[in-house]
């Protein structure tokens, strides 16, 4: 089912669904998620990799394979978790009430079903244009350093309150790859590499 032809009525039905699924597992009311929707999208984030809305969306592409391997919602929510935590089979079969067996299988012909998706081919899809600066940071880690004196303020570290400097992994849209970028873990730029 494409997306594009999708009623608005649908989506909003299967968004009221996932949001029932997911709100014992993620310690939050159903009713609570129109006032404190970033707070909520943030928990089912931290649970499930993805917000609520994107977990709509990957369902309508899924929806037909999960039908085919007599999947549900919820084991399309138990493969998610899988692949955002990477929890041992006693502990998630616990979080959702099943067996360690249950769970074991439906989360296997889950991400079998992840398999017939479309593939998404990144590479040369930014080829040509004239902006070669990244468009965004996609991942990074601080490294502690030793203080220099005085202490330089553009190497101070919100997550040590010490010195460090930031590996920063950067997309560079022009050319389609990958940068490894190391910056002071204050500044805040990427730009003056």
């Amino acid at each position: 089912m494409s997306l594009q032809y999708t009623s608005s009525h649908i989506w909003n039905e299967l968004l009221g669904s996932f949001i029932k699924l997911a709100s014992p597992h993620i310690g939050k009311s159903p009713l609570s998620y129109h006032c404190h929707q970033d707070l909520w999208d943030r928990h089912f984030v931290a649970h499930f990799g993805l917000t609520v809305h994107s977990a709509v969306d990957v369902w309508q592409i899924v929806e037909n394979f999960f039908k085919k391997y007599q999947l549900l919602k919820i084991h399309y929510l138990w493969a998610l978790h899988y692949l955002k935590v990477y929890p041992t089979e006693a502990i998630t079969a616990a979080k959702f009430n099943t067996s360690e067996s249950n769970w074991r299988q439906k989360v296997y012909h889950s991400i079998t079903c992840f398999g017939f998706m479309d593939e998404i081919h990144f590479g040369d899809r930014f080829e040509g244009w004239s902006c070669t600066q990244p468009s965004c940071y996609v991942d990074g880690v601080n490294i502690m350093v030793s203080e220099a004196r005085p202490l330089d303020k553009d190497l101070f570290s919100h997550k040590f309150k010490k010195a460090g400097y930031r590996w920063q992994w950067l997309w560079g849209p022009a050319k389609s790859s990958m940068w490894v970028v190391v910056c002071p873990a204050g500044n805040g730029q990427t730009s003056h590499w």
